[in-house]
Formats: structure tokens, C-alpha cells, sequence
């Protein structure tokens, strides 16, 4: 059966995430099983909430190392939304000093708005986040092109 999988490690916007892929036509399992990953076509790793936590969740699921293998090592298409795209990165400052799933070198630092202008610029890259996951979310349920990991963060 070809199949989306979201992965559910208990933090992630999961039924919006669910329906807006089967609106574009997707066959969709939510799951926190490592094994059905293997058998997506694509997956998609949703996320609300701290750095930490959600690392801690995937590690105890088992899922950072099963998302690795069919990412990284196997290639499968994948997105991340918000926190899921965030968990890609080296490390997570937010809370703490955090390790992440490690396949984008680099840091990801809470954003402190110091006045008017930073909340309208991150009020302003939030509204074209959700225009291009529009975008890429029909492309997410229809044949794409290999990626490198280093274009994952335009998937």
C-alpha cells in the first residue's frame, strides 16, 4: 500500500496535518510505530511544543533512529512542520541546551521579539511559511525528485 506516514510521538498537530494531505489525495497513517515508517512512501514529522521534549519523545519511541535510517541513509520524501522541521537542526537552545536529530548542522535559538518591528518580522515569516507548506504539501502526495539533506529545509 503506498502510504503518508505522520509520525506521532505525542506532540504534533496530527488531525489538521492528516486531513490537509488527504484533501490533496494522500493515503495517510498516523504512527509511532518505527516499522511503519519503512513501509511509507513519505513521511512527515508535525510538531508543537519544546525542543526537548520532543526529542526525548522520539528517542524513547524509538523514532529518531528509524526516522534517520529512512531520511538520511534510504532518501525517503519528507516534511517537517514547525517543531518537526525545527527538530532536523544540530541543537536546540530553547529551554536548555538540546541535541537533535543532527541532519542540518546548526543551532535553533528561540526568537525574542525586542520590540514592534521583530514581532511584525516573525508575524511576517510565519504568514509565508504557511503559503509555500500549502505549496509543497500536493507536492508532498505526488512523485518528486530526490533531495540532498541540505534541501530538506525547502521541502
Amino acid at each position: 500500500m503506498s502510504f503518508v506516514a505522520v509520525v506521532d510521538y505525542g506532540m504534533g498537530n496530527l488531525d489538521s496535518v492528516r486531513r490537509a494531505l488527504e484533501v490533496c489525495g494522500a493515503i495517510v497513517v498516523v504512527t509511532s510505530d518505527p516499522a511503519d515508517l519503512a513501509d511509507a512512501d513519505r513521511i512527515v514529522l508535525p510538531g508543537v511544543g519544546a525542543f526537548g521534549v520532543a526529542m526525548d519523545n522520539l528517542r524513547s519511541l524509538g523514532l529518531d533512529a528509524a526516522l534517520a535510517e529512512q531520511v538520511v541513509d534510504l532518501g525517503a520524501p519528507f516534511l517537517g512542520i514547525c517543531l518537526g522541521m525545527q527538530l532536523m537542526a544540530s541543537r536546540s537552545t530553547e529551554h536548555g541546551d538540546h541535541v537533535g536529530l543532527g541532519w542540518i548542522a546548526g543551532t535553533v535559538d528561540r526568537l525574542v521579539p525586542t520590540d514592534d518591528g521583530a514581532r511584525d518580522a516573525a508575524k511576517a515569516a510565519a504568514s509565508v511559511t504557511r503559503t509555500a507548506s500549502k505549496a509543497r504539501l500536493r507536492s508532498l502526495v505526488k512523485p518528486m525528485p530526490e533531495v540532498a539533506i541540505s534541501d530538506l529545509l525547502l521541502l
